[in-house]
């Protein structure tokens, strides 16, 4: 149905336009014979396999270009996959090292003391304090007794001294001393 289409299409244009489709006026061209119909439909024919052979042709670059598309797009897919295992494994890496961090911020903070601890510790230090105080306190009292016992015993045997130089002066001796 084709061929005869084509063929009757080539015909009407030879029988219509004796000169050529351009219009304006050509040098004339050698006489060719007219082609016989059998001549006629062998033309078409070739030109059929041409076309055919063509289409063909077109059919497997077009098939060529998109299966090299898909390993464009797959390999480009497979690069995107490792690409985010390896942004999720350094993320992983960098929660970790984040994660450490945190646990020896929270094992220094149980290290530190509470206020529960400072006030228990100051309310230790002021009993301390107020004990220190009093041995301080009385072992000045001490010292001081000490002190007034050494002066009264100064005092006697001074007194005695003086009583010793004054029998002596007046020259009495005391009662039961023999000389």
């Amino acid at each position: 149905m084709r061929r005869l289409a084509l063929a009757t299409l080539v015909i009407g244009c030879a029988v219509l336009c004796p000169s050529g489709l351009g219009g304006a006026e050509r040098a004339p061209r050698p006489a060719i014979p007219d082609p016989s119909p059998r001549d006629l439909l062998s033309i078409i024919d070739e030109r059929d396999r041409r076309y055919d052979q063509r289409f063909i042709d077109s059919k497997e670059a077009v098939n060529t270009a998109l299966s090299a598309a898909k390993e464009a797009v797959n390999a480009a897919l497979i690069a995107a996959k490792e690409a985010v295992l390896k942004a999720e494994n350094a993320s992983e890496k960098r929660f970790e090292s984040v994660n450490e961090f945190r646990k020896t911020l929270s094992d220094q903070q149980t290290q530190f003391a509470t206020k529960a601890d400072l006030k228990y510790l100051a309310e230790k230090i002021a009993t301390l304090e107020a004990i220190v105080n009093q041995n301080t306190n009385r072992s000045d009292g001490i010292a001081s007794a000490w002190g007034y016992v050494g002066a009264a015993l100064g005092i006697v045997g001074v007194l005695i001294g003086i009583g010793g130089v004054v029998f002596k002066l007046l020259g009495t001796r005391p009662a039961g001393s023999r000389n």
